[in-house]
């Protein structure tokens, strides 16, 4: 029972916390990286890009930093941006035997002026334990695909709605579902049964809420110019998601919940539950 408590209480200071898309993506940067990403974000706003030099890789020529730099400042609108967002993170490690263990940082910060946006994309590497290093760093402007709109509510088709409902449903249905298992007495295996029902939702689907085009996200084939993907497997706790990458499209993804459902089915057949003593001793008497 306390892992259903802890669950509820964990899902309502997520609520009451107001915990927006910008801080999801803050949790994936590490700790030592947070700073330097600070101090980078404020540089851009003080019109100051001497203080990406620090962190520049070696390896980069720095005749084509000093001439860069300068164009840079010629591009950014004077003042200092209205708002600053991080909308995009990823963070990956590789191991090999030349360089040993290292961490690839890539970001992706949206800054907002009255008349402009740009978005700050940045690359670096750090060793294991070592210092944050700049590979890459570049503005954009955004390009008409990775600004996406939300469609009004008169606008939304049915399969918006068949989503919208599914991605508040299920969460709460394999909520309501692990609180049900937990409060049925003489359950067998509960530790399983708690991990069945929150992983075991299969297949995924997805919408792009933009232009409310839906997909079979798990199984699935996806093709691009460098090959076909197979995805076989996606998992998704409590059976639904809700992503976005920059400032493209939100993407709603929902499973059907079938451990949810399994367990349910079982409990009309009349198990998943241990018998008691009583009940034990007379089969035994009749036998």
């Amino acid at each position: 029972m306390k892992l259903v408590r802890n669950l509820c209480l964990g899902l309502c200071a997520l609520v009451l916390s107001g915990c927006s898309l910008n801080d999801m993506v803050s949790s994936i940067v590490p700790d030592d990286a947070k700073p330097v990403l600070a101090e980078l974000v404020a540089a851009v706003s003080d019109h100051d890009l001497e203080a990406f030099r620090p962190y520049l890789n070696p390896e980069i020529d720095q005749a084509a930093v000093d001439s860069t730099l300068p164009q840079i400042l010629e591009v950014l609108p004077e003042g200092a941006p209205r708002e600053v967002a991080l909308t995009y993170a990823h963070l990956s490690a590789s191991t090999t035997l030349n360089t040993g263990s290292q961490r690839t940082l890539s970001t992706v910060h949206t800054l907002t002026w009255d008349e402009r946006v740009l978005l700050l994309r940045l690359e670096m590497t750090s060793e294991e334990s070592g210092e944050w290093m700049i590979n890459s760093f570049r503005f954009t402007s955004p390009s008409a695909g990775e600004v996406a709109t939300s469609p009004a509510f008169s606008e939304l088709s049915l399969s918006h709605k068949i989503f919208g409902v599914a991605a508040i449903l299920v969460p709460l249905f394999v909520l309501f579902t692990l609180i049900a298992m937990f409060r049925t007495p003489r359950i067998k295996r509960r530790i399983l049964w708690t991990l069945f029902i929150v992983l075991a939702c299969y297949p995924q689907f997805a919408i792009n809420w933009t232009t409310g085009a839906w997909w079979l996200a798990s199984p699935s084939i996806q093709t691009s110019e460098s090959g076909a993907n197979l995805n076989l497997i996606g998992v998704l706790l409590f059976g639904a998601s809700i992503l976005r990458e920059g400032l493209g499209p939100w993407v709603i993804s929902v499973c059907v919940p079938i451990g949810a459902l399994f367990f349910w089915y079982r409990r009309m057949k009349g198990g998943p539950t241990r018998k008691t003593g009583t009940e034990e001793r007379v089969e035994g008497r009749a036998e």
